[in-house]
C-alpha cells in the first residue's frame, strides 16, 4: 500500500463515508469538496464496509483510471449499494458501519518466499482468471 499521512488518511475515510451516506440517503453520489492534501495520483484501491466483525461490502478496483479521491468515492458508494453479496445498506445502519480503505500499490512479480503476511497482498493470475488478497485479509484469519 502506498504510504499516507494520518490526516490524509482521516480526509480520504471522510470521503468515502460521505460518498456512502450520499449513496444509501439519497441513491446518488453527491460531489464533494477534495481536500487539498489527497494525492491525485491513480492507483487501485478497495473500500470494505464492517458492521462489528462481519463483512458488510468490499467493492474495488485493481488498477484505477481516476485519482485516488474519485477512486475511493465511488467504491465506498458502490460498497454500500452494489455489491452483490449484499442487500444494499439502509441509514439505519450507517452510524454502525466501519470503514477500511485499501490503496494499493503497484504490482510486482515475487517468489512465494519473499511475501509477507499482512504487508503484501496477492493478486494471483491464470489466463483470464483472477483473484485479489488483500494484506489484512491473511492477518484476520491467522493465516502464515
Amino acid at each position: 500500500m502506498l504510504p499516507l499521512t494520518e490526516a490524509q488518511q482521516k480526509n480520504l475515510l471522510r470521503l468515502a463515508r460521505g460518498a456512502l451516506e450520499s449513496g444509501v440517503r439519497n441513491q446518488r453520489l453527491e460531489e464533494m469538496v477534495t481536500p487539498s492534501d489527497v494525492p491525485d495520483g491513480r492507483c487501485g484501491v478497495f473500500v470494505s464496509l464492517h458492521h462489528g466483525e462481519r463483512l458488510r461490502g468490499c467493492i474495488g478496483h485493481i488498477e484505477a483510471l481516476h485519482p485516488l479521491a474519485h477512486t475511493v468515492r465511488e467504491c465506498a458508494f458502490a460498497a454500500g449499494l452494489r455489491d452483490p453479496r449484499f442487500h444494499p445498506v439502509t441509514p439505519d445502519e450507517l452510524a454502525e458501519l466501519r470503514i477500511e480503505i485499501s490503496v494499493l500499490s503497484p504490482f510486482f512479480v515475487v517468489t512465494p518466499e519473499q511475501v509477507e503476511v499482512g504487508v503484501h497482498g496477492l493478486l494471483i493470475s491464470r489466463g483470464a482468471q483472477r483473484g485479489l488478497l488483500l494484506p489484512q485479509v491473511a492477518v484476520h484469519w491467522k493465516w502464515d
